[in-house]
């Protein structure tokens, strides 16, 4: 959205209000943001932000039909999924997996748009190893069709400040030449991840105030 891109979010494992309480604290970068600066923020979203208002399961079809509306009437380019297993289909129905992720691909060529989409790994033995593509939960078909690769792990036995909260992954890049993996540290207040301990969060404060 700072690169003035219109996002539409289908957050279907989150409640809209709760949804944006979040990203209002990551756009302030404070816990509890004055009521000046939450109405600068809405503001700022009055024209980049779309949400899809369903929490819950969903049919793939209908979602589909909203980000084609969306993108035609108000130019969306940016649309996230959370999450695949949230769109009506069964963990083991790989064929409609296939076919979902390839309704999405053509989508994203016929409107030259951005769909990203959060898939769940398979439950392991336990969670400290990071998971790789070949962990996702489903058809390979998933991982297989996608531009772009990305995982995300949490470390939960963190034992000292030096370890990483989070590896970001890069796992795959169809038009690009780097893979590899950044360390991340979580900041509870602004809900930002960073890139070395110690670091400020980033407030993006200064651009909302200047649009409201």
């Amino acid at each position: 959205m700072t690169q003035n891109k219109r996002v539409c979010i289908a957050s279907l494992e989150l409640k809209p209000m709760r949804l944006l309480m979040r990203l209002t604290r990551q756009a302030t970068a404070t816990k509890e943001p004055t009521e000046t600066e939450v109405r600068a923020a809405h503001a700022w979203y009055q024209d980049k932000l779309w949400i899809f208002d369903v929490t819950g399961n969903t049919k793939k079809e209908r979602l589909v039909e909203v980000f084609e509306y969306a993108h035609q009437r108000y130019g969306i380019d940016t649309f996230i999924i959370d999450s695949m297993m949230k769109c009506g289909m069964a963990e083991d129905d790989y064929n409609g997996h296939k076919a979902f992720v390839e309704q999405l691909c053509d989508f994203k060529t016929k409107y030259n748009c951005h769909i990203h989409l959060v898939a769940h790994p398979r439950k392991g033995i336990d969670e400290v190893k990071a998971p790789n593509k070949l962990d996702i939960k489903g058809s390979g078909a998933i991982t297989d069709l996608a531009d772009n690769v990305f995982t995300i792990w949490r470390n939960k036995n963190k034992q000292s400040a030096h370890e990483p909260d989070c590896i970001w992954g890069c796992e795959k890049q169809r038009n690009g030449e780097w893979e590899g993996k950044i360390n991340l540290w979580f900041d509870g207040d602004s809900f930002q991840y960073l890139n070395h301990p110690g670091q400020k969060s980033c407030s993006y404060l200064a651009a909302l105030t200047a649009h409201y």
